[in-house]
């Protein structure tokens, strides 16, 4: 077992030999998984509820403290921070260049990887608990108002050249995506789901959408 100091109800992730942990009382810790042994912690301001993702040697992780954290992976120190409109409840999709997430009050945003520099926000107006998940060329939300919005426009072929195209339905958010994003996208398609959406959308390579809801 490896001790936290809050309850963690986030899966960690388990890479570089470590596995980066991150609690209710806003601790992020790295374990060695062969010995157990701490090998960095990073502390918020309030707690986290999600995982962190990672890329490159890069932890990208949101916090209830209104924050989207990146982090060096092997030495826990922090390369960039970024402010929100609120609590993250989301993980990060992380592609090559871009970290995306849906804060609490439902404002999608685009942030370089490089260091946090926002790209483009994009309010819902409505309440987010899940993570935005990346496939098709289009950025797909679930919230709270039994929605799914789906974001981006796949008929311009100037975009599909610019886009997420390789991600898939990668529900780990390894960012395995060789190829850019587009410079701005705006909502195009909403999808009634019947009841509240507090999980995230899973697609399949057809482009079938899977959700769970709340009633």
């Amino acid at each position: 077992a490896f001790a936290m100091a809050g309850s963690v109800w986030s899966a960690p992730p388990a890479k570089y030999d470590s596995l980066f942990v991150s609690d209710q009382s806003g601790v992020l810790t790295a374990f060695d998984v062969k010995t157990r042994a701490t090998r960095w912690q990073f502390k918020a301001s309030a707690g986290f509820s999600t995982s962190a993702s990672v890329y490159r040697g890069t932890l990208v992780i949101g916090s209830w403290d209104k924050n989207v954290y990146a982090l060096d992976a092997f030495t826990g120190q922090l390369l960039w921070q970024a402010a929100t409109d609120g609590e993250m409840r989301s993980n990060v999709a992380v592609t090559p260049t871009e970290g995306i997430v849906v804060s609490r009050p439902g404002t999608v945003y685009r942030l370089a990887l490089s260091d946090g520099s926002q790209i483009q926000s994009i309010p819902l107006n409505v309440e987010v608990w899940s993570s935005p998940a990346l496939a098709h060329s289009m950025i797909y939300v679930g919230a709270t108002d039994g929605m799914i919005y789906a974001l981006g426009d796949p008929a311009k072929q100037t975009m599909l050249a610019k886009t997420w195209t390789s991600f898939g339905a990668d529900s780990r958010h390894t960012g395995l995506a060789p190829t850019l994003g587009p410079t701005t996208i705006a909502p195009k398609i909403v999808i009634n789901a019947g009841g509240g959406v507090n999980g995230s959308p899973v697609l399949d390579d057809a482009g079938n959408i899977y959700v769970g809801t709340s009633s």
